[in-house]
């Protein structure tokens, strides 16, 4: 004995697996995003801190004992 199914039943079917896929792709993409995002910030932070630290090291170089000397 076989089951008959309509074709609108088949149909909601499809859309539902459909919607689920969707669904997962969705929220695979949200959590590729976000991964991205948080690795983009922390490349950020750390290249700023490099500059940073790279600024200081100038300004000690340039205004270091030598500026202090002169300035007196």
């Amino acid at each position: 004995m076989s089951v008959q199914c309509s074709k609108a039943e088949f149909g909601m079917c499809l859309a539902d697996d459909a919607l689920i896929l969707l669904s997962n792709r969705v929220s695979n993409l949200q959590d590729f995003l976000t991964d991205t995002v948080c690795l983009l910030r922390e490349t950020v932070t750390d290249l700023f801190l490099v500059c940073l630290t790279r600024l200081r090291i100038d300004i000690l170089f340039r205004c270091g004992p030598a500026w202090r000397v002169e300035h007196r």
